[in-house]
């Protein structure tokens, strides 16, 4: 800098630009505040089924086609859109239902697209990829949030 003015002028520039960089921050954290307050509203609106009676099931049973009462193909994945596939009672839970599904210190969203002929009330079966995880998955009391509901169709 040439002279003490063109300094502090470049000094002002700094402390302005500084203004505005921190009001930005804080009205960034103030949403990020407000988005977690809707988050967590939004979990906590989730409607409580309670405790459901958990069996695991796999593409390849006796019985099992590989192809949901949905008809969608578990064959090749036992996910939906990132999420588990369970099969429900569609009186308890429709199909096409979106829930979250807890146990111990799991937790994961799982989406009803197929029926079975033993799930019947509270109870839930959980696809898996092989005879060995659904037999080490075993049977399980675990918990059921409704997220969304499903119906006859998406």
């Amino acid at each position: 800098y040439k002279n003490k003015k063109e300094l502090e002028d470049r000094v002002k520039e700094l402390e302005e630009s500084n203004k505005e960089i921190n009001n930005e921050v804080e009205s960034l954290k103030k949403e990020v505040e407000k988005l977690k307050k809707e988050a967590y509203n939004k979990q906590a609106s989730y409607k409580n089924l309670g405790s459901f009676n958990a069996s695991a099931y796999t593409p390849y049973c006796n019985g099992c086609s590989g192809i949901t009462k949905t008809g969608y193909d578990v064959r090749k994945s036992i996910y939906y859109n990132g999420m588990r596939i369970i099969a429900t009672d569609p009186s308890v839970i429709p199909l096409y239902s979106i829930v979250e599904i807890s146990y111990d210190d799991v937790s994961f969203k799982a989406i009803s697209l197929d029926v079975g002929g033993a799930i019947k009330g509270k109870k839930i079966d959980l696809l898996t990829e092989t005879k060995s995880e659904a037999y080490k998955f075993g049977r399980k009391n675990v918990n059921v949030k409704l997220i969304k509901s499903g119906g006859s169709n998406k």
